[in-house]
């Protein structure tokens, strides 16, 4: 079904799609993507296994977050969302155990944070959790953003608290960076402005989670200001953003901004050289720009849902699959399956014309044999083919 706001959690080639929004409401549907079976959208419908047996005790929600953590990341760490009246500390937080097919609710100890919708959570190597930020699902807070760090420990099942973000905000991306053991946040809307990413104000934010302090970055060739677009990590360090809501000003008696998508869906950070690379704008007919999620396995970005630039449909129901390159160079398929490699192709050429001709010539010696000895039947072979005792 069409939704936008939902989570997606990637274990062991899997993607677990859970909750989120649509034209009739939060849902609180669970089912997963096994890209093991080789994806080919050519063939009809997409290879979804439904869940939504294990996931009745889990309020309809949308706007939480997820992620794996685990000795073998075979679980998923769900927190927060808006869960629409239940704002019960009992819901605050959930796992899921892919062997056990089970939600369980986690333990609340120590300091508990607030609800909040519209974050990120990441598992750093030693199973802790954090979670920075978002939006508080709360009456008495409408609309305020959260600048928090919330540590949950996996192992102790205990919450602690960080050091303070600069800037409340929701609707960023986190993405860790095991080598330096560091959170990169990128964008994000807060204190009624977009965090701006370029040079000037210096706004991509680090949280080293070793020390607990946090720093600037300065990039190159940023891109536009944007939020609730989504971030994937590849294994040559880049950060993939796709997606996000942008502002442009009307210069009426007054100025109004109006949220409208970004004009570059594609832009990725080189983490190793801080340079930004821009890929094409894209049309906006069929590509969500808000309310999606993205997951990357080995070189393929799924890019699930969300909603579209459309007053006439609005949600998207379907998944995007893009091809990664370098750079920022991607290219939208329909299978992941691996396009032919035309060297093996000459390879299988060259080896079956050799197996062919290696046939025929045993072929023509066999029957030259052959009619020696139909030449003399009953008789010992001739001298050529064995010698005299």
């Amino acid at each position: 079904m069409e939704r936008n706001f939902h989570t997606a959690t990637l274990i062991d080639e899997k993607i677990f799609f859970f909750g989120g929004k649509s034209k009739e409401g939060s849902t609180n549907d669970f089912f997963y993507l096994d890209k093991l079976k080789k994806i080919d959208k050519k063939k009809g419908t997409l290879p979804f296994v439904n869940l939504n047996d294990k996931s009745l005790n889990i309020p309809k929600h949308y706007g939480a977050t997820t992620t794996s953590f685990g000795e073998l990341k075979d679980s998923i760490f769900f927190f927060g969302g808006d869960m629409g009246k239940s704002i019960s500390s009992s819901e605050l937080a959930f796992s899921f155990n892919i062997t056990q097919l089970e939600w369980k609710n986690i333990t609340i100890s120590g300091m508990i944070p607030d609800r909040r919708r519209h974050l990120s959570a990441i598992t750093d190597n030693n199973d802790k959790i954090y979670l920075f930020g978002g939006e508080f699902v709360d009456a008495t807070k409408p609309f305020d953003n959260s600048n928090e760090m919330n540590v949950f420990d996996t192992i102790l099942n205990n919450w602690t608290i960080g050091k303070n973000g600069p800037l409340g905000k929701k609707g960023y991306t986190a993405t860790f960076l095991p080598r330096t053991k560091e959170i990169i946040y990128i964008g994000g809307y807060g204190e009624n402005a977009f965090a701006n990413i370029t040079n000037v104000r210096k706004h991509i934010d680090v949280y080293n989670i070793t020390n607990d302090t946090w720093n600037t970055l300065t990039t190159t060739n940023p891109p536009e200001p944007r939020y609730l677009h989504t971030a994937v990590f590849t294994n040559d360090e880049r950060i993939i953003i796709f997606g996000g809501v942008g502002t442009i000003e009307t210069k009426l008696p007054i100025v109004i901004s109006t949220e409208i998508p970004v004009l570059n869906y594609y832009v990725v950070l080189n983490t190793n050289t801080l340079e930004w690379y821009h890929g094409v704008p894209n049309s906006l007919d069929r590509v969500p720009y808000v309310g999606h999620t993205a997951t990357l396995i080995n070189d393929f970005m799924f890019v699930a849902f969300g909603s579209i630039y459309s007053t006439d449909k609005p949600f998207n129901s379907d998944i995007l699959i893009y091809k990664i390159g370098d750079y920022a160079n991607f290219t939208e398929v329909l299978t992941t399956e691996d396009p032919p490699d035309p060297s093996k192709k000459i390879i299988f050429i060259v080896g079956a014309v050799i197996s062919v001709l290696f046939s025929i010539i045993i072929g023509f010696f066999g029957i030259k044999i052959r009619n020696k000895f139909v030449k003399y039947p009953g008789e010992r072979p001739p001298v050529f083919i064995m010698s005299e005792p």
